[in-house]
């Protein structure tokens, strides 16, 4: 949501990117409502199921955020972004705690939290990588639509961005070490 609001916000909601702040601030406000909201609901519903409703819900409002094309509807589907998320975020925690032994508690946080940023960071390049290997494959359909490959083009994106990560990181250690280095 944050590193693209950037790019939404003059393209699909047609204003200048300053209104970003106020974008930010209603999901901000929508999140500290969900959180207090969580607290609420939690005696009629199960944490469990919070959880599951909630995160349908914010898969929901982005979607619908993703169609808005003026400003106030984004701002209130925004709003409801941040009770859904605030909602997750409020009721993930007791559910982790209820389900860890109590002498691993510190061992679970610990591995659950870097967890969640590499979850956050590979699934941000996985959708980038499926979308761009979407967009050739269509591309190549339009340009020629008797070929049936084009339907290859997202897999192909998606097996070859990992290999091309890892050769980053390959030949980054190599250059380090010195292999490359030319001899006189």
């Amino acid at each position: 949501l944050n590193s693209l609001s950037v790019f939404f916000i003059p393209h699909n909601l047609h204003v200048p990117a300053s209104w970003l702040g106020t974008l930010s601030a209603a999901v901000g406000i929508g999140a500290i409502s969900g959180a207090l909201l969580a607290g609420a609901v939690t005696r009629r519903l199960q944490p469990g199921q919070l959880f599951w409703i909630a995160l349908i819900g914010s898969g929901l409002a982005l979607i619908g955020l993703s169609r808005t094309t003026a400003l106030a509807p984004a701002i209130i589907v925004a709003a409801l972004t941040g009770v859904a998320v605030g909602t997750v975020n409020a009721v993930i925690s007791p559910l982790i705690l209820s389900a860890t032994p109590a002498h691993m508690i510190g061992r679970i946080s610990a591995v659950l939290s870097p967890l969640g940023q590499v979850a956050e960071i590979t699934s941000m390049i996985l959708a980038g990588v499926t979308l761009k290997g979407s967009v050739y494959g269509i591309a190549c359909y339009l340009g020629n639509p008797r070929d049936p490959s084009w339907y290859c083009r997202p897999l192909m994106s998606l097996l070859s961005a990992p290999t091309l990560s890892w050769l980053l990181v390959y030949s980054a250690a190599t250059i380090r070490r010195g292999i490359w280095a030319r001899q006189a």
